[in-house]
């Protein structure tokens, strides 16, 4: 695994990475993370980089750059992929072990953006750079959102188009959305630049809209601050920065037909459900000049008892999504599912965002949502040691005899270990690193305690 280790920065080197010009302008990016166990994070850069080799664009096999806090680290990449238009995907990825809980803001910068954007002055000339917030709790760990599609968008001159970014929210946090200023050199807020008039973002859904502008044609950018909450705490925040190219007006028709769904006050389409309750949602996108195509996102999919949708693309200017889900009580939550639909042809795209919330039980969304961990009500006077624990733990804090003990994972499975009630014990070297739980039941009450695997 590799080590965060300490040290002091020389202020050139910063600048002398800012400051190439060199070919391979970027397209969008993000930063996001992921919750190894105790203090261990997995940092996670996604870079689209123009990959035209003919106009003598460069690879980066490396990032020499990444910010964590006041130290930085050099980022490998693990892998890329190449899609249309020339633009290679780069992922790099960091595992570091800080030292102490805190709060750590993490960045990098790309010597320049992608040429001629309207909204920014001398874009090819101005560096590019992303953020993320890392607040660091063992009590309360977070894993950031991550998202399902790429940063690119097409719309059309002088027609509303909307796009919800393809969210999925691996912890199921509660999310708030802004529209933010896109960053530059020393990721601060580069002079000039403007957020595009008649854009919106929908706090809630994320669901932005260009209002019907802007009525000029070309490249423009946007910088999405999403923005991660637990039991009303934030916990984390990624920015993600977006291209959208808008090309001439033609006279096609193109969108969805509106599903017969409620909505709330900002104008989002939203169903609300009880545990076993049965959503049967049919999403039709229509084309009026092309074989269109349709495409679903959301963290539904990925959960248990999943989501499933089926798509028909097939017709000449019509696409349909038929979804069914039915959601048991471990999905419950006070805030919504967010499902994207994306219609799209050759030259332009526009989404069609749907909220479902599910009634029931509210979990404590600091270990998971989708498994009761609330109705076991953690008790602080039960307390288990070591903690991290490698191998064999004591539950201390219990005066009475057990007449059971049983520990769980995060989704509520029962882990399987060797466990001695007499001496108050379990051995979890089988287990894998992370985060469990164990319950102890006694002669009259059954209590619960968190503990780390490393």
């Amino acid at each position: 695994m590799k080590k965060f280790k300490h040290f002091f920065l020389l202020g050139f080197l910063l600048l002398s990475f800012q400051h190439r010009t060199m070919a391979g302008h970027i397209w969008g990016a993000e930063i996001t993370y992921e919750h190894l166990y105790g203090l261990v994070y997995r940092i996670s850069v996604t870079a689209y980089v123009d990959h035209n080799v003919a106009n003598g664009n460069i690879d980066w096999p490396q990032l020499d750059s990444v910010h964590v806090g006041i130290y930085m680290a050099n980022f490998q990449r693990d892998s890329f992929a190449d899609i249309e238009n020339d633009i290679r995907i780069n992922y790099y990825s960091h595992e570091i072990t800080f030292w102490t809980p805190g709060n750590y803001p993490i960045y990098f910068v790309w010597p320049n953006r992608h040429g001629n954007i309207l909204n920014i002055p001398n874009s090819f000339f101005t560096p590019f750079s992303i953020r993320a917030e890392l607040p660091i709790d063992p009590d309360c760990p977070n894993t950031s959102v991550k998202f399902a599609d790429k940063p690119i968008f097409y719309s059309q001159k002088n027609k509303i188009y909307t796009h919800q970014p393809s969210i999925l929210n691996p912890d199921h946090d509660s999310l708030s959305f802004e529209l933010d200023t896109c960053l530059g050199e020393y990721s601060t807020t580069i002079p000039g630049a403007y957020i595009p008039s008649g854009f919106t973002i929908d706090p809630v859904s994320g669901e932005i809209s260009s209002g019907g502008n802007p009525d000029s044609t070309g490249w423009y950018t946007l910088a999405v601050k999403i923005s991660e909450w637990k039991n009303g705490s934030f916990h984390g925040s990624v920015l993600r920065d977006f291209l959208v190219w808008v090309h001439a007006d033609t006279f096609n028709a193109y969108g969805f037909i509106p599903p017969v769904l409620q909505l709330d006050s900002g104008g989002n389409y939203f169903q609300t459900l009880n545990p076993g309750d049965s959503l049967s949602m049919q999403i039709q996108y229509v084309d009026s000049s092309t074989f269109p195509d349709l495409n679903a996102f959301g963290e539904a999919f990925s959960v248990g008892n999943p989501t499933s949708v089926s798509i028909n693309s097939g017709t000449a200017n019509t696409a349909s999504a038929q979804l069914t889900w039915i959601p048991d009580a471990t999905h419950s939550r006070p805030y919504p599912y967010i499902f994207t639909f994306r219609g799209s042809n050759d030259i332009q795209q526009t989404d069609l965002t749907v909220l479902v919330y599910v009634n029931g039980p509210k979990p404590d969304s600091c270990y998971s949502s989708l498994i009761g961990i609330e109705e076991f009500g953690l008790d602080k006077e039960l307390i288990v040691y070591p903690n991290p624990v490698t191998e064999i733990f004591t539950i201390s804090g219990n005066q009475n005899p057990l007449d059971k003990i049983e520990l769980f994972n995060l989704i509520g499975e029962s882990m399987a270990v060797p466990i001695n009630c007499q001496l108050q014990t379990a051995n979890c070297q089988v287990l894998a690193p992370g985060i469990y739980f164990v319950k102890v039941r006694g002669e009259k009450e059954e209590r619960v305690a968190k503990f780390v695997k490393q």
